[in-house]
């Protein structure tokens, strides 16, 4: 049995689970760091990031996309890639709403969820925000009658 990367797992368990039981990250270790009392140091093991996936661009962010992965990051706790999808960096659903509420009260512009469904990477999220309608000025009260 040869030794597996975590994308070779993640591969590996996609093609014989349902989308929703493959684990959103698979870091593989050599050894797992054990505490004083010879356990498993968990907030260690934690702090293991996944390797970030070796894209073709070597381009700086530009401010936008720099925004953007500045709010994920504070959304899941990933920087994700440039081209690097959301959801497979571990984003869900309710992530994905904090993401779009979050980048329209940063750029002004309307960024709904399906607009984060439909452009979940970092490079196309920025190019549909620069191009989408501005937000609406919030909740006005109505005159009653």
């Amino acid at each position: 049995m040869s030794p597996r990367t975590g994308s070779d797992t993640e591969h590996a368990l996609a093609r014989i689970l349902p989308r929703h039981l493959v684990p959103a990250v698979v870091v593989a270790h050599n050894f797992f760091p054990l505490n004083a009392q010879g356990k498993v140091d968990l907030p260690a093991l934690a702090a293991a990031t996944r390797p970030k996936p070796s894209g073709p661009s070597g381009r700086r962010l530009n401010a936008r996309e720099e925004m953007i992965v500045s709010l994920v990051a504070g959304v899941c706790g990933v920087h994700p890639g440039l081209d690097e999808n959301f959801f497979d960096a571990g984003m869900h659903s309710l992530q994905a709403l904090r993401l779009a509420l979050r980048t329209t009260a940063a750029t002004g512009r309307d960024v709904g969820l399906p607009l984060v469904l439909a452009h979940p990477t970092v490079r196309s999220l920025a190019a549909a925000v620069t191009s989408a309608p501005p937000a609406a000025s919030g909740i006005h009260r109505l005159p009653r009658s």
